[in-house]
């Protein structure tokens, strides 16, 4: 409660449909798996407005929810702790450097701004970048998971993986997501259904391009053979795109 938040555990099962000690595993998995508990404190000790404090921990958390609905989801149950931190934590680890390289332009651009506006409100730069890059080091689970799967280079699935999060605007859909209402439970429950969705989407394509692509082919090309495949089909959803964004 201390570090999760107050409504940690009751929002994980509204939104997940898990008890008190399944959310209790997802804690202790994510938190040593994405080292949080280093971070927050020193987020606590930065001698910043508490407000900013506040602020940085609130946004860290986000990753806490994220990720513990991803263990829940999609690793068997009930969560075996240390199996599931040696199975991630290194590798999240090696990863968390090169993961800004892969971002695009939408995405770097969202960190790049959080981190300045810390920046400004006296955050050492080191923790204002790791706490803007927070969220998006989410994704690093599935990148491990579909390159294991698909049996590549894990900086070739994770280029893949943020081109095709670029092209598809899936950055600029996630951040309306956020700023729909959630003033009860089914607006939340909604939230949440979308951004699983938008997510699955990202992770479901990158594993279906590499499976169909050629290896010996940077992901950018790749990325192109699959277009030229599914031309009426991408056409359609962009257009759906353009119109949510439109509204």
């Amino acid at each position: 409660v201390d570090l999760g938040g107050l409504s940690h555990v009751f929002r994980l099962g509204e939104g997940s449909g898990v008890g008190p000690i399944d959310a209790v595993r997802a804690f202790v998995v994510v938190t040593e798996v994405f080292d949080l508990r280093p971070l927050w404190t020193r987020l606590v000790a930065s001698p910043v407005a508490t407000a900013v404090i506040d602020e940085m921990l609130y946004y860290s958390r986000r990753l806490l929810f994220r990720a513990s609905r991803w263990f829940l989801a999609t690793r068997p149950q009930p969560l075996a702790l240390a199996a599931e931190v040696t199975r991630y934590r290194h590798r999240v680890a090696e990863l968390h450097d090169e993961l800004n390289g892969w971002l695009g332009s939408a995405s770097r651009a969202d960190v790049d701004s959080r981190a300045r506006r810390l920046i400004v409100e006296g955050v050492e730069p080191t923790v204002a970048r790791t706490v803007a890059l927070s969220l998006h080091s989410y994704a690093l689970l599935d990148i491990i998971d579909v390159a294991e799967i698909t049996d590549r280079d894990v900086t070739e699935v994770g280029l893949m993986y943020w081109m095709l999060c670029e092209r598809l605007q899936v950055e600029q859909l996630l951040s309306a997501v956020t700023d729909l209402d959630a003033h009860d439970r089914w607006q939340v429950q909604a939230r949440l259904a979308i951004r699983d969705d938008l997510h699955g989407v990202l992770r479901t394509l990158t594993q279906a391009i590499l499976v169909q692509g050629d290896a010996t082919e940077s992901p950018e090309a790749q990325i192109a053979d699959w277009e030229l495949r599914n031309v009426a089909r991408i056409a359609r959803v962009r257009t759906t795109i353009g119109q949510v964004r439109g509204s």
